[in-house]
């Protein structure tokens, strides 16, 4: 894998990272981290990070073992934010299923999940920690843009910490944006 630690901004774009079951694919303690056009695939973690602003677009996260994408700190602590726009996590690229364990695991102050398909995990889709702000609009979770059944294996959003959250938007105000 590749381990960002030492880095304050990063951009990964259009790279293949298959761990082959060893470890995590892409690993980050930096302040900004941007990965575009990217398949991350077959660790235990496909993406892993800590501190700062992380945005992930148009990115296969799938077959890894443990989560296709963990945030490793709690954002009391730690601020940071994690946005996913256009992502297929745990879905490949023939749109076959190739799971991951959970799609998400999110502990962040904002966190913001858009026009992904995260479907076919063998637990969570998206499963949630204590956090500030989460909107998550126009995802397919559970099923992919055709309807077909992908289903998780566990809940589709876990709101896992719901008691000390600020708040979650899954109800847009436009049929457009739902999920």
């Amino acid at each position: 894998g590749v381990d960002l630690a030492s880095v304050k901004k990063a951009t990964i774009e259009n790279t293949t990272i298959d761990n082959q079951g060893k470890g995590t694919c892409l690993s980050s303690l930096t302040t900004d981290v941007t990965i575009s056009g990217s398949t991350l695939k077959n660790g235990t973690v496909g993406y892993s990070y800590k501190l700062g602003s992380h945005t992930i677009k148009n990115c296969y996260i799938i077959g890894n073992t443990s989560d296709g994408i963990n945030s490793s700190a709690d954002y009391r602590t730690h601020s940071q934010s994690l946005e996913l726009i256009g992502n297929y996590i745990g879905v490949g690229p023939s749109g076959k299923i190739d799971a991951n364990g959970n799609g998400v695991y999110v502990n962040a102050s904002a966190f913001v999940a858009k026009d992904n398909i995260i479907s076919g995990n063998t637990d969570y889709g998206v499963k949630i920690g204590p956090n500030e702000t989460s909107i998550i609009e126009r995802n397919y979770i559970g099923t992919d843009e055709f309807h077909r059944d992908l289903g998780n294996g566990g809940c589709g959003i876990d709101l896992h910490g719901m008691s000390t959250m600020g708040g979650i938007s899954m109800a847009p105000e436009s049929i457009e944006d739902a999920n």
